[in-house]
């Protein structure tokens, strides 16, 4: 059988802005938090947790009409959730329930990606991993239409995963380090790309990634012969 109940929508708990954070304890009993969320032109919202798979947190983005923008989840063993909505005030609620004694946290983070680093297609880019987790941003401009992969080149110690989000906030494409991906047909415009990694170690773990553009590979006919490393 089903069973469930309405919770009654309490009343906002707080404004996060530029560069703010806050965190949501999670436990047996089911919780619901709302926050007025205010982003900028370089503001991007990170979600994590201190809470496995088994925990049912549950985060939706809504604008000033009501509407959802995005949801997800929160969960520590897939790691961060990125989204990089426009400019604007939103309302962020927050779900959250444990199950038996795992409990713990639910992260919200606004963060200023003013600094983030350009990226350009087929660079090779290395980026050291400490520890706790992190997430990094990147910068994309795209003068003309793309077809890209993501491809890890190398990964020491490091698990985690990859967003990538368009101009309008939209998840365009995401992944981790370990598995391949289809390429994505990408239209001119810019993009930011979210790295969320986590070490085995406090130093010494690294990843090396590029976005490699598929019209730069060398093209292949019908009966020709190739070797794959």
């Amino acid at each position: 059988p089903l069973t469930f109940r309405w919770l009654r929508a309490p009343a906002i708990s707080a404004t996060l802005g530029q560069g703010e954070s806050a965190s949501v304890d999670v436990g047996n009993a089911p919780v619901l938090t709302r926050y007025t969320v205010t982003l900028g032109d370089d503001s991007a919202l990170t979600f994590d947790a201190t809470v496995g798979s088994s925990v049912g947190a549950r985060w939706e983005l809504s604008d000033d009409n009501g509407e959802t923008i995005q949801s997800g989840y929160f969960d520590s063993t897939t790691g961060s959730s990125v989204v990089g909505a426009q400019a604007g005030n939103y309302t962020l609620t927050i779900l959250a329930q444990a199950s038996n004694e795992n409990v713990g946290a639910a992260g919200i983070h606004v963060v200023n990606v003013a600094g983030a680093a350009n990226l350009g297609l087929d660079q090779a880019t290395d980026l050291a991993v400490g520890s706790p987790d992190q997430t990094t941003f990147y910068r994309l401009a795209l003068d003309a239409t793309a077809s890209i992969v993501f491809e890890t080149l190398s990964a020491t110690g490091v698990a985690g995963k990859w967003t990538l989000v368009d101009a309008h906030g939209n998840t365009v494409a995401q992944g981790d380090f370990t598995n391949s991906t289809s390429p994505q047909r990408l239209s001119a415009g810019n993009y930011m790309l979210a790295i969320y990694a986590r070490g085995a170690d406090a130093t010494g773990d690294s990843i090396s990634f590029q976005l490699h553009d598929l019209a730069a590979s060398a093209a292949l006919n019908i009966g020709d012969n190739t070797t794959v490393d």
